[in-house]
């Protein structure tokens, strides 16, 4: 009878453990660690978060712990927008819990741990100017609006993004916990272009590149405006961001090889005889030496131009949009 007895009150004490750890909808609750005056913990704020088996929102929930519950920090991380901390429970569930910026879920104890970005927000949808000197830290901070949680005096920097012809300024912001929040806008400078070296240039500082370049490819055969030079056996067009390299053999125009050169970069395109395409290897013998002089030309150009402390594209920038 005894026995019975004592079998009664075990499970009835099972039966009540269980509703403490366990919500009505079935998730396990993790019970609070032992709070610690030295330990890297953290304290539940809200009513309760998920506990979930990995460091993001669609991994599986193992569980749940509730406000005012404490638990050991074993790491922490940010990971897609959130702020996740790996803990083990009382009764050894071990997964992540999360906050973002705005949802707080938890407070650090015993360290003061900054996990949340700077806020930023810009007032305006696009930067038009004359000149890129008008764009000074200044003017920034006259245009946006930004703050940090722990940092009072958090970092601002901007930067050009230069995307073909369109420029955009990317603004960022960080805290001394090296969380950085960025965002970029349209930029438009009416009267100067951005230039491979960094500087902004006007349409008159182009014109001048334009006219250097001209003198330079003049030496080494016939032009045609400032992007078209011709030799006996070979033929260059440029562009904007590379160059095209035509080289004829001796039975004229219409046999030889194309290449394409960007910077000093050349690669071998297509080659042709008179009876349609033909390998590179086929064909190379017989313009050899003329491929040479064309590529010398080419990279001679190229040098010399270069010491105006410009790259060819600056000087084939579009200066009338």
């Amino acid at each position: 009878m005894k026995k019975i007895g004592m079998i009664l009150f075990f499970l009835i004490f099972l039966t009540a453990c269980s509703k403490e750890s366990i919500t009505s909808d079935g998730q396990i609750i993790g019970i609070s660690n032992a709070k610690s005056d030295t330990k890297l913990q953290i304290k539940i704020t809200t009513e309760y978060i998920n506990i979930r088996k990995e460091m993001s929102v669609t991994s599986d929930i193992i569980g749940i712990v509730q406000k005012d519950s404490v638990f050991d920090v074993l790491d922490h991380d940010q990971v897609g927008g959130y702020h996740w901390v790996h803990i083990k429970t009382n009764n050894n569930l071990e997964g992540y819990v999360a906050s973002f910026e705005d949802n707080i879920y938890y407070e650090f104890i015993n360290e003061e741990i900054d996990f949340m970005a700077p806020k930023l927000e810009i007032n305006v949808e696009s930067i038009n100017v004359d000149s890129f000197s008008e764009v000074t830290e200044e003017y920034i901070e006259s245009i946006i609006q930004y703050s940090d949680d722990k940092d009072p005096n958090p970092i601002l920097k901007y930067e050009v993004i230069d995307e073909g012809y369109n420029y955009y300024l990317n603004i960022e912001v960080t805290d001394s916990g090296n969380n950085k929040t960025q965002d970029t806008l349209k930029l438009y400078v009416n009267n100067e272009k951005l230039a491979s070296n960094g500087n902004w240039i006007t349409y008159n500082d182009i014109r001048e590149l334009r006219k250097k370049f001209l003198s330079i490819i003049r030496k080494y055969g016939n032009t045609e405006e400032y992007d078209y030079l011709t030799n006996t056996y070979w033929k260059m067009n440029f562009y904007h961001d590379s160059t095209t390299i035509s080289v004829f053999g001796d039975n004229g125009w219409f046999t030889g090889c194309i290449f394409n050169a960007k910077e000093k970069n050349i690669e071998v395109e297509a080659c042709n005889d008179s009876l349609g395409a033909v390998s590179y290897e086929e064909f190379h013998p017989s313009i050899a030496t003329q491929e040479q002089s064309a590529k010398n030309a080419y990279l001679h150009i190229i040098d010399e131009f270069e010491q105006t402390g410009y790259k060819l594209a600056d000087a084939f920038i579009n200066i009338e949009s």
